[in-house]
């Protein structure tokens, strides 16, 4: 079974490993371009699968007692950031019922 997640991990790791000594200026501005360009495409990612993760409340499946404290006691988020995510989620999630005609 192909999982892109675990393809990106692989491709980061090289990304990392990658000798940029000797870059002319220009390339380094072109790879700092394509890398902003994916973190906002990769945070979009995020964005829809918080959505459908808190939808379904998969946080409560092993203790959760909300998505904020499930993502607080797993990753190095401030509780700030964390409530942005899931508020921006549920954003996201509301507008694409809204579009879909879902209830």
């Amino acid at each position: 079974m192909f999982d892109p997640v675990a393809e990106l991990l692989v491709d980061v790791k090289e990304l990392a490993g990658e000798d940029r000594a000797g870059w002319p200026a220009g390339a380094h501005t072109d790879r700092l371009s394509g890398l902003l360009e994916v973190r906002e495409r990769f945070e979009v990612e995020i964005i829809r699968t918080v959505a459908v993760w808190d939808g379904v409340q998969a946080w409560a499946l092993d203790g959760g007692l909300t998505p904020v404290s499930w993502l607080l006691a797993r990753f190095p988020l401030t509780r700030t950031d964390a409530r942005t995510l899931v508020d921006l989620a549920g954003l996201y999630r509301d507008a694409l019922m809204a579009a879909t005609g879902a209830d």
